[in-house]
């Protein structure tokens, strides 16, 4: 199906949403300009197709002005490529142009990313439902793509250096010997039987091919018309560099990009210890004299913190955090100005970098390089990553930084030792975004949850242009159920930190949750302030019985803090009991596992349960600094959230997220019930995703909204939902 897109024609599988529409313009306007664009709109609503469709029809647009003879569309719709071989001829193409030829191959590339390679396979699978068949890459680690027996079965933190082992040793890697056999296989190109792959659809065909995945997928990506990948492989400089991703002129499309800001500032921050900072400098140290010169400016950039370090621990002017837990803090002014009188400069970092990776070359090339371990070569890695970034700019970006030294008290053993974590912060996550926005053609901003979208545009300071807060495709009206529940039995339900320890306010919850079990089908989604708290409802209700009241209701599943097993496993329990006749319940917390990245789609989610408002802990340090820094930077910057604005924010937003598990797809329906008395407030309520917040009914106590949720999911299971359309 042909639609007119601003000039552009967009190929759709079917006839699309009015919220789909206005994603596919504002896509289009930005790459027709140069811009940027930031889109939210629910989970369920289509939102990835349309971007894909629109996105691949406007670069099919400018390869057909660069070179007419490469793409068609056939009568039917479909989008294919006029190649002889398409591998062929775009890997030729590369090598022409490494050798100076002056065809021009200027079309962009678009990289697609976001949050986990689950989700990046999600993504994939929408792009078959398309016509459009570009050249496709997926990109990932050496964990998810190494199909050798023996090193893919050891751990996956150990497979990179085992890969790197084998490849280094008289063996060598037969499957990396034959990548070409992958990379030259029509299947994966348009027009093959694999012709749209991910990470398991390579794997597959790299046995098949005694070929490495790996290795083929880095070489695919230089012709690949589209990449997808986590969106770390685009915003962390380190792994764009190792992945070999190049940025220039390229459309950038970050989904799930409500935690931007935070990825962003993590990206240049770094954490360590005065132990971990001393047995790197050790490390090196015992190099022999032939390759330590090489690792001396690191050597030198090493003791200069742990002076540093060692010098405050003996000063006095200690702040008292918690019990036998103390900080200190600075500006990054002050530990730039501390650098420049030590004369360590931004180019000294530079030549460090540089040495330290011919050094590692050098111990390589002799069979030495485990004398300097992984975890050195990582902390290193950042460290000089996140001072360059302080440094840069004339040391303009200091003031962007916080300095963070700690010390308390950690049991060893029969030992109580104090430990020295040292931290360097970013405030400001500009710091990093700002490689990005500089090189590419356009960034377009999606997920469910970016409201409010001018925050993105203060945290990133970057422009865009063009924004849309899409509506939802389902009928609002008839397919959900959301409700603000103020009280019960005159208690009022307001999860503040004065009433944690509450028992008739803890009593409330637990007695709601019965009800509510009583009425919701299939599965529920509860989600509590922190797992502390989580912990103390689930104590109460153990001592008062309220627990087995509900285990008689719902099977009863808690998410676990423990390893990734674990979570999966109980996962797969929960998604198993849901679909049955009892139903299950599942408890998890804001911003854990469940809020993020699953899908609970149908009957995995008949009810989401709210319970609180999850604000940051004020005692957490890095909360109080990013605060600070906001209030400070507000003043002289309006485009900057104050301190408290940006508080209220990463606890709404945490909200939306978990909200945004209720309803995830066109046909789904189910209740947000919001158990706080705060919800009930209309400013409170415009925090809220749009969506939601426009159909939220106040009821002042529990009973009076009994009756009416029942009648909901008692209408809806008597009633096709087509018959409201």
């Amino acid at each position: 199906m042909s639609h007119n897109v601003n000039g552009t024609q967009v190929y759709f599988p079917y006839e699309p949403y009015p919220g789909q529409v206005g994603i596919m313009e504002n896509v289009i306007r930005s790459l027709n300009t140069c811009e940027n664009a930031l889109l939210e709109s629910p989970t369920g609503s289509g939102k990835t197709l349309a971007i894909l469709c629109s996105a691949l029809a406007w670069q099919r647009d400018q390869r057909l002005n660069v070179a007419p003879s490469l793409s068609s569309v056939t009568d039917d719709g479909a989008v294919g490529e006029k190649r002889k071989s398409s591998q062929a001829s775009r890997l030729d193409s590369k090598k022409r142009k490494q050798e100076g030829s002056s065809i021009n191959t200027s079309v962009p590339k678009i990289y697609y990313g976001t949050r986990t390679h689950s989700q990046v396979s999600k993504v994939v699978r929408e792009l078959e439902k398309t016509v459009y068949r570009p050249i496709v890459c997926t990109l990932g680690s050496r964990k998810h793509y190494c199909i050798h027996n023996d090193v893919s079965q050891v751990p996956d933190h150990l497979v990179d250096i085992e890969c790197k082992k084998l490849l280094e040793s008289s063996e060598y890697c037969l499957y990396k010997k034959h990548k070409d056999n992958l990379v030259h296989n029509k299947d994966i190109y348009p027009g093959g039987s694999n012709e749209i792959w991910d990470i398991e659809d390579l794997v597959h065909l790299g046995k098949k091919n005694n070929s490495c995945p790996f290795f083929a997928a880095r070489t695919i990506a230089t012709v690949a018309d589209i990449i997808f990948c986590p969106y770390q492989y685009l915003i962390n400089p380190s792994i764009r560099i190792k992945s070999k991703v190049d940025l220039k002129d390229a459309i950038v499309i970050i989904d799930e990009a409500h935690n931007i800001g935070d990825v962003c500032r993590e990206v240049t921050s770094f954490e360590s210890t005065l132990e971990d900072l001393i047995i790197v400098g050790d490390e090196l140290s015992s190099l022999t004299d032939t390759v330590k010169v090489l690792f001396a400016c690191s050597l030198e950039i090493i003791y200069c913190f742990i002076d540093f370090i060692e010098d405050f621990i003996s000063e006095g002017s200690w702040m008292e955090h918690k019990f036998e837990h103390s900080i200190k803090y600075w500006s990054g002014g002050f530990v730039a100005t501390m650098l420049k009188n030590k004369d360590i400069s931004p180019a000294l970092f530079l030549e460090a970098k540089k040495d330290f990776k011919k050094g590692l070359k050098i111990l390589k090339d002799y069979g030495q390089d485990d004398f300097v371990p992984k975890k050195t070569r990582i902390l290193l890695d950042k460290l000089f990553l996140t001072v360059s970034a302080l440094l840069s700019e004339d040391m303009r970006r200091s003031g962007d930084f916080k300095i963070v030294l700690e010390k308390y008290i950690q049991q060893k053993g029969n030992e109580r030792i104090w430990v020295y974590p040292f931290s360097i912060w970013c405030m400001n996550s500009e710091v990093s975004f700002i490689n990005i926005k500089e090189q590419t053609h356009s960034i377009i901003l999606t997920s469910g949850t970016l409201h409010p979208l001018k925050s993105f545009e203060g945290e990133l300071n970057t422009r865009f242009k063009y924004s849309l807060q899409a509506d939802h495709v389902i009928n609002l009206d008839r397919q959900l159920w959301a409700g603000c529940i103020s009280k019960i039995d005159n208690q009022s339900l307001q999860s503040i930190y004065a009433n944690r320890d509450n028992q008739d306010y803890q009593d409330s919850i637990g007695e709601t949750l019965v009800k509510l079990c009583e009425i919701i089908p299939n599965g529920i989604l509860c989600f509590f302030p922190s797992y502390t708290f989580m912990k103390k409802m689930h104590d109460r209700w153990s001592s008062t019985g309220l627990s087995k009241s509900i285990h008689k209701l719902k099977h009863v599943i808690v998410e676990p803090k423990g390893s990734s097993y674990q979570f999966n496993t109980e996962i797969e329990r929960y998604k198993v009991y849901a679909k049955k006749k009892r139903g299950a319940i599942l408890m998890g917390v804001y911003r854990g596992k469940i809020s993020e990245g699953l899908d609970f789609g149908d009957e995995l989610a008949r009810g989401v349960i709210i319970i609180g408002i999850p604000f940051p802990s004020t005692y957490n340090i890095k909360v109080k600094l990013k605060k600070e820094y906001n209030e400070e930077k507000s003043r002289e910057k309006s485009y900057i959230l104050n301190g408290n604005d940006w508080y209220n924010l990463q606890a709404y937003r945490a909200v939306n997220q978990a909200i945004g598990r209720c309803i995830r797809n066109k046909d789904d329906y189910g209740a947000v019930i919001l158990l706080d008395e705060r919800y009930s407030n209309e400013k409170t309520q415009q925090n809220l995703s749009s969506w939601i917040s426009n159909s939220i009914e106040n009821f002042n106590d529990l009973d009076d909204s009994l009756g009416h949720l029942n009648d909901f999911f008692v209408d809806f299971l008597n009633t096709s939902i087509s018959g409201y359309y």
